[in-house]
C-alpha cells in the first residue's frame, strides 16, 4: 500500500499525466478509468504500471478488470482514495490508473481515407475528431505542428480508445505533401467551392481540417487541394472543427459503403 505522496512511482504517474515531453522520453502514456484500460486492453497492449485504489472494487465491472489486469501479468500497487484523487486528472475517478506503452498501430501501404488535423489546440476537440476518425475507418490521421498531443489526458477522454487503434503520425509541413501523394486533398472552409456531399469520396482523398480558430495554415493552402463546404441549411453558419470532421469522413464512408 502507498501511503505518501512523494512516493516516486506517483510522482511518476503525475509527470507522465502534465508532461507532454516526459511522455515522449518515456514512450509512456497515463490512462484514467475503466472504458479507456478496457480499450486499451482489448486493442492488444499491456500496462507498465497499474496504480489502483478502493473505487475500483465498488463495482463487479471493476473487480473483475482488476482480475483481469492481474491474470495478464499487470504490476499493482495500491493506495488510499485521498492520495489516488491527488493523482488522478479527473475530478471523480473510477480508481484505476494505468501507464501503456504508447501503440504505434501502422497504417496501410496505401491509405485511401486521411484525417489531417491542422494547428488544432483544444485536446477535448482533438480526440473527439480521433474517435469518429476510427469509427469511420480512416486509414491515418496526420497531425500538422502546432497541433495539440494526442496523448493529452482531455485527448485520451474524448478519444475513448481511438488512439490505440488509429494510425498517427506527426508531419512537418514538408512531410505532409509526401503523405498525401496519390489522394485528392480536400480542405474544409466555410465558403469552400464543393458542397460535401457533391465530392466523389470513393477516390482515394485526404480531408483538411483546420483548426476552429485560424483554420487552415498558409502551408497547407499552399498545397494543391480543391476546398469543401458542409451543406447548412439551418441558422448556423459553422460547425465545431470536431463535427464537421466527423461530417465528413461519414459522407465519405457512406458513399464507400454504397458503392460497394
Amino acid at each position: 500500500m502507498i501511503t505518501s505522496p512523494d512516493n516516486p512511482k506517483l510522482r511518476y504517474l503525475r509527470r507522465l499525466s502534465d508532461s507532454k515531453a516526459f511522455r515522449a522520453h518515456e514512450g509512456r502514456v497515463v490512462l484514467e478509468g475503466l472504458r479507456l484500460v478496457e480499450a486499451a486492453l482489448a486493442a492488444g497492449a499491456l500496462p507498465a504500471l497499474v496504480l489502483v485504489s478502493a473505487e475500483l472494487l465498488a463495482t463487479e465491472r471493476g473487480h473483475g478488470l482488476r482480475e483481469r489486469l492481474q491474470t495478464a501479468g499487470a504490476t499493482l500497487l495500491e493506495t488510499s482514495p485521498a492520495l489516488f484523487r491527488a493523482t488522478a486528472d479527473t475530478a471523480t475517478p473510477q480508481g484505476l490508473l494505468a501507464a501503456f506503452p504508447i501503440p504505434q498501430p501502422p497504417p496501410p501501404e496505401r491509405p485511401s481515407l486521411v484525417l489531417v488535423l491542422d494547428g488544432w489546440r483544444d485536446p477535448g476537440n482533438l480526440g473527439t475528431a480521433l474517435r469518429a476518425a476510427a469509427a469511420a475507418g480512416v486509414d491515418l490521421a496526420l497531425l500538422t505542428a502546432g497541433t495539440v498531443d494526442p496523448w493529452h489526458p482531455r485527448a485520451l477522454r474524448a478519444g475513448m480508445g481511438a488512439q490505440f487503434v488509429l494510425p498517427l503520425e506527426a508531419a512537418a509541413p514538408e512531410q505532409v505533401a509526401a503523405r498525401l501523394q496519390g489522394l485528392d486533398l480536400w480542405i474544409a472552409e466555410a465558403s469552400g467551392e464543393r458542397v460535401h456531399t457533391a465530392v466523389d469520396w470513393t477516390r482515394p482523398a485526404a480531408i483538411l481540417v483546420g483548426g476552429e480558430a485560424e483554420g487552415a495554415s498558409g502551408a497547407s493552402l499552399s498545397l494543391p487541394h480543391q476546398t469543401v463546404r458542409i451543406a447548412m441549411p439551418g441558422a448556423m453558419e459553422s460547425l465545431n472543427a470536431a463535427t464537421a470532421a466527423a461530417v465528413l469522413l461519414f459522407e465519405a464512408l457512406r458513399q464507400r459503403a454504397a458503392a460497394g
